[in-house]
């Protein structure tokens, strides 16, 4: 009764629900089956599918009911991974794992081994196979549970390979060897925990704690207070420095420059992270910043992105731009293969423009992606989501600021309502004088209440 009692105050903490008894969830099986009969009969993937979304739509509906949300839930995941809809399927897994007190790193790994046991018939399978076991993957990391993060990239290694994604191959490598270093690292931590728990003013161990939440896991808030008290000098002048939050440009390109030099000092995989971190100082000196200052940071922003052996294609026609993506005004549009946010590609704007999408007035889209630019001052560079009436003509638009010479990825996005009149909208990124250069990546469209992405394509990877 005590550990039975005790099981419950934690799930109550951690905000789960506690696994209904096993009477209940074979009872509730049952009914669930029978009440969706018709539907159980289907078992080619498109009924599967449908089978799937009709129990998540009704377990949406049973939140008040853990017995029946948590058995519709399970089927649903279970008739998704049927349907190979692997997406789905891990998003289920995520709801089951935060909803009850159940092993969310166990449920993952059902999925990605499901995936590494299933035929896989064309290189578009194969990506989505590859990209879920990345996710699960990541969650896995978040979780600290590496063991099965490095089985999941396994898991993806077959499918990348498959996809004919020229990248994904490379990235399902060093995420491996990255997650092994953590691995490492995550050892080191736990035993200098431990050594804080008695000795809490330990140098070395405070070291190595920050190290690890900072440069590992990429939480810098909680790692910094570490290495601020740590045994090493130079970490604990630059921690001390940025945990005073100084203003003023000298001093935020100081930090931004020290942890730029530090990241030499790692190993290769850490050394991305420490210097996306430095990049935000850059970001915080840049617009303050003299011409003498801005050149120098300049190329330290550019070494960020800038792929050796990257090269551009000029876009002569629609056909040079991944599809379904459209060209407008006289700038030329440039797919190139060395700034991009993520994967290999990103686009140079003259301009770009999505297919239409229905819409009326009162519905809400929300619009992100990452956008880069270099000098280009005073140009009217936009990001933006544009307005047609049912006469198919444009009569408005709006979206969020585009910024101005910051050559340094930084994301965008604005919840856009539909005025009076439309009656579709459509993505667009313009330029309208070819001063300076400004690129977009990673583009997504949704609308609200609607979980479809509607952009295809928005990475520029599918070729």
């Amino acid at each position: 009764m005590i550990v039975i009692l005790a099981a419950a105050l934690l799930c109550a903490q951690e905000g789960r629900a506690p696994l209904p008894p096993d009477a209940d969830v074979k009872t509730t099986e049952l009914t669930i089956r029978d009440l969706y009969k018709d539907q159980y009969r289907a078992k080619d993937p498109a009924g599967r599918r449908q089978l799937a979304q009709a129990l998540l739509s009704r377990a949406a509906e049973s939140r008040g009911e853990p017995a029946i949300r948590y058995v519709l839930l399970k089927e649903a995941r279970d008739a998704a991974m049927q349907a190979a809809e692997w997406a789905l399927a891990l998003r289920i897994t995520d709801e089951l794992a935060q909803s009850f007190a159940v092993d969310g790193g166990v449920l993952r790994m059902a999925v990605v081994e499901r995936i590494t046991k299933t035929p896989i018939d064309s290189p578009a399978a194969a990506k989505a196979a590859a990209e879920v076991c990345l996710s699960a993957a990541e969650q896995l990391v978040a979780a600290d549970d590496y063991d099965r993060a490095l089985k999941a990239l396994q898991g993806a290694d077959g499918p990348s390979r498959v996809s004919k994604e020229t990248l994904l191959p490379l990235l399902v490598k060093s995420r491996a060897a990255e997650v092994a270093l953590i691995k490492t690292e995550y050892a080191k931590a736990r035993a200098a925990e431990k050594t804080l728990q008695d000795s809490p003013q330990d140098a070395a161990a405070a070291l190595a704690l920050g190290k690890f939440y900072c440069y590992a896991k990429h939480e810098w808030i909680r790692g910094l207070p570490f290495l601020a008290r740590g045994s090493d000098s130079k970490l604990v002048y630059v921690a001390t420095q940025e945990l005073s939050n100084p203003t003023g440009t000298a001093l935020e390109a100081g930090i931004g420059n020290a942890w730029w030099a530090l990241a030499d000092e790692q190993p290769a995989p850490l050394r991305p992270g420490i210097r996306d971190h430095a990049l935000q100082w850059f970001g915080r000196a840049w617009p303050k910043a003299d011409p003498e200052l801005k050149t120098a940071l300049r190329e330290k922003m550019k070494a960020t992105w800038s792929r050796p052996g990257g090269k551009g294609v000029a876009a002569k026609g629609a056909a040079a731009i991944p599809p379904p993506w459209g060209l407008m005004g006289t700038i030329p549009t440039v797919l190139e293969e060395s700034p991009a946010h993520s994967g290999m590609n990103s686009v140079r704007v003259g301009g770009l423009s999505s297919l239409k999408f229905p819409a009326k007035p009162g519905d809400e889209f929300f619009l992100s992606g990452w956008v880069l630019s270099e000098n280009n001052e005073n140009a009217a560079d936009c990001f933006r989501l544009d307005f047609f009436g049912a006469d198919g003509k444009w009569f408005g638009a709006d979206g969020p600021d585009a910024p101005v010479d910051r050559p340094m990825w930084t994301p965008l996005s604005k919840l856009v309502t539909c005025p009076a009149n439309t009656t579709a909208v459509a993505f667009v990124s313009f330029r309208s004088r070819a001063i300076g250069s400004f690129w977009v990546d990673d583009i997504s469209l949704r609308k609200v209440g609607d979980d479809r992405e509607l952009i295809k394509n928005g990475s520029f990877e599918d070729r």
